[in-house]
């Protein structure tokens, strides 16, 4: 989530997305499956389960709104006239269709009624209107976009699927097909509108190349193919209508490859990998297609490497007795943006488990004036540019954040990973955050609980402020089940020492003082701890027999701003690496 952006993952077992968004009086926004909007109508569903409101972060009067799209009809501004759709299949005959038009004026969209014949009629206002178009046949689907058009008296158009271009893509290697789909959006009438067409299925899908004005019509093609070790990840977004070519040759070189391996935690398991772009100019919503793989592995991903294309990247795990895609062990790593031609090396799913800040969006530790809020992840990975989302989180997690003063006077205590405060002193206060949670999930063995507690100085800030206050990262040559080997008697550990993102004016690391306890914190013993600025290394020792560790770490800056993270089980001890 972020900004005016937010991923939706569909349920398992759809294997087709067709949808739309809107915006409702009220203020709220909605993204609707194509099949669910016949049962809004009728009132057999309640909108509010497709209201993305809260996610997307908006307000009632957000800007850049998200115009209307479905159930409601144009305002009438004089005479009606009638707009006539003739349909034909790729097969040359009248053919199902969904069909909507959309007011380019006012952003409003209004569906026709089901093709009879082949052949679906609106009476609608006059003004300026593009129609969207979904064509249905035999495992294949057309969409289609007339671009724009002007009624100003009955009018008759035909809309020939045969006149489709097949979204495909040709590579360097034997691949398979596993997702395609379309977006579009509509820039009109003081907001945007998008729809989308998807699946992960075998059909097939085409679009009707068209010329537009790329000032309010944008369209793009993502599509997932895999096979031998490769994943490939391709993004096409372009300006301005649909074009001729919708199967263009991809070569590896002219993709961003990163070499990914995927650890699991203390036994097999099965991941689930998401990858999603934004790509299309406008673009508000992407639907997060996830696919399983077997955890620990090692694959190569190309990814579409573009400044104008972000990706969301996500991972999920759970044991291998658990049927179904669900939200457990989630990782997030972000909203990289890669380059075409390079290369890189991303690790998945290590330990240990520590407090995160960083993670932008509504994240963090903020002031602005004598107010301010945190938002904190507590599980997050030993991998510095991931974390975890506690919006995933399972009924498992219990959490709790709690502000005071150094003195112990109380400000905010709060259940769960988010606070906000307010009536902080003008000037400069020793402020102590503590944070903590506990999880008990199958499928982990490590960090079933996890705390930190955050001491720093703070006085009231013009605007808002991420506060420069240390975080810490733990992170060590861990097996592909995140464990050190039974036979190292001394295993070096790293710790990453950073302030919180988005913040200016740190000081530099002055110390950095490690614990661990292979009892569950029953007794702790200090570790030699190596290193400076930023990159520091403790040296463990692993008694006999020990099967877990557990870890503390205190982190000092030079302005007396501390992080003291604590976490329980942080790594298993079991065999040789491997």
């Amino acid at each position: 989530m972020q900004g005016d952006q937010v991923t939706i993952l569909p349920g398992a077992g759809r294997d087709e997305v067709f949808f739309r968004q809107w915006r409702t009086k009220d203020g709220h926004i909605h993204v609707v499956p194509r099949d669910a909007v016949p049962l809004l109508r009728g009132g057999k569903v309640d909108k509010r389960l497709f209201d993305v409101t809260a996610l997307l972060g908006e307000a009632g009067d957000g800007t850049d709104p998200l115009s209307p799209v479905v159930g409601r009809v144009a305002e009438r501004r004089g005479d009606l006239l009638e707009l006539t759709v003739t349909i034909v299949g790729r097969d040359g005959r009248p053919s199902d269709a969904e069909v909507s038009a959309l007011d380019l004026g006012t952003g409003e969209s209004s569906d026709f009624e089901a093709p009879v014949g082949g052949v679906a009629k609106l009476r609608l206002a006059p003004g300026e209107y593009s129609l969207d178009v979904v064509v249905h046949g035999d495992r294949e689907h057309t969409w289609a976009s007339t671009g724009k058009i002007r009624l100003d008296r009955d009018l008759a158009i035909t809309v020939d699927a045969r006149q489709g271009k097949e979204v495909g893509a040709q590579f360097d290697r034997v691949v398979g097909r596993k997702y395609v789909g379309m977006d579009a959006v509509y820039r009109v009438g003081g907001g945007r509108v998008q729809t989308g067409v998807s699946t992960r299925s075998q059909d097939r899908l085409f679009a009707v190349p068209v010329k537009a004005d790329a000032g309010y019509f944008n369209f793009g093609t993502f599509q997932v193919w895999g096979g031998g070790g490769h994943e490939y990840f391709v993004a096409s977004p372009y300006e301005g209508g649909i074009p001729e070519v919708l199967a263009p040759r991809v070569r590896d070189r002219e993709l961003y490859a990163e070499k990914a391996r995927y650890r699991a935690q203390g036994a097999p398991a099965v991941g689930s990998r998401s990858s999603s772009p934004f790509y299309v100019k406008g673009q508000g919503v992407t639907f997060g297609v996830v696919f399983d793989l077997p955890i620990p592995s090692r694959r190569v991903e190309h990814f579409t490497g573009r400044a104008d294309v972000k990706w969301v990247m996500d991972f999920f795990q759970r044991p291998l007795s658990q049927p179904g895609v669900g939200f457990d062990g989630h990782i997030s790593a972000g909203r990289p943006v890669f380059v075409a031609g390079r290369t890189g090396i991303r690790s998945w799913n290590g330990v240990a488990a520590s407090t995160d800040l960083n993670l932008r969006g509504f994240h963090g530790l903020v002031r602005f004036g004598d107010s301010g809020y945190v938002q904190h992840w507590p599980f997050a990975p030993g991998e510095a540019d991931a974390s975890d989302e506690f919006v995933f989180g399972g009924p498992y997690v219990v959490a709790r954040t709690q502000l005071s003063t150094v003195e112990g006077e109380v400000i905010v205590e709060r259940d769960g990973v988010f606070a906000t405060f307010s009536g902080l002193a003008e000037a400069p206060v020793r402020y102590v955050l503590d944070v903590e949670a506990s999880r008990s999930p199958k499928w982990t063995p490590f960090a079933p609980k996890v705390s930190g507690r955050f001491e720093f100085v703070s006085g009231k800030t013009e605007g808002n402020v991420y506060l420069p206050v240390p975080t810490v990262r733990i992170s060590g040559a861990f097996d592909d089940l995140n464990r050190a080997p039974a036979g190292c008697r001394v295993f070096p550990v790293d710790v990453n020492v950073v302030p919180q993102a988005g913040s200016v004016g740190a000081a530099a690391v002055k110390s950095v003082a490690v614990q661990a306890s292979v009892d569950d914190g029953a007794t702790w013993r200090r570790v030699p701890v190596v290193g400076a600025k930023a990159r520091w290394t403790a040296l463990v020792s692993h008694p006999v027999g020990a099967e877990f560790v557990s870890l503390n770490v205190k982190a000092v800056d030079a302005a007396g701003n501390s992080v003291e993270q604590t976490t329980m089980r942080a790594y298993g001890i079991n065999r040789p690496l491997g």
